[in-house]
């Protein structure tokens, strides 16, 4: 910083060494997307942490100028789901329209179920549950 001879060239270094260079911003943007794209809810993480830790992914892309729709959200979050959220996850894209559904709604539901101890739904004449993390359907008639 001792080298800059006027306050436009300091600022100008300040703001490429918080910033970062276009070159910079555009790598974090494409390791973001990355992540975005690859996103999975752990398996002993709570619905809580699993949001946040998407609300941060989501806010990163923001900050970057890569942004997603809702509905892209909400799809993305419906994959990153582990293998016990399967019959709750086909409820949904069968009972709701995804492309008005909003991320809050979806996260609710799956914080409403979570905490019920069980994954519980009906859809049409079938019963979805989770018994010992093993998917169950049971027919209703």
């Amino acid at each position: 910083m001792s080298d800059k001879s006027t306050t436009k060239a300091m600022f100008a270094s300040l703001c490429a060494n918080s910033e970062g260079s276009k070159k910079v911003r555009e790598a974090k943007a494409l390791m973001l997307v990355h992540q975005y794209e690859l996103f999975r809810m752990k398996d002993d993480e709570s619905i809580e942490e699993m949001y946040s830790r998407f609300q941060t992914l989501v806010s990163g892309l923001k900050i970057l100028k890569k942004s997603y729709v809702a509905s892209d959200h909400v799809s993305n979050i419906l994959r990153s789901l582990p293998a016990r959220w399967r019959p709750k996850v086909t409820a949904i894209e069968e009972a709701k329209d995804l492309n008005t559904l909003s991320v809050e709604d979806l996260v609710n539901e799956g914080e409403k179920n979570h905490k019920k101890g069980g994954l519980n739904c009906v859809f049409g004449n079938f019963f979805f549950y989770v018994l010992d993390n093993y998917p169950q359907v049971r027919s209703l008639k």
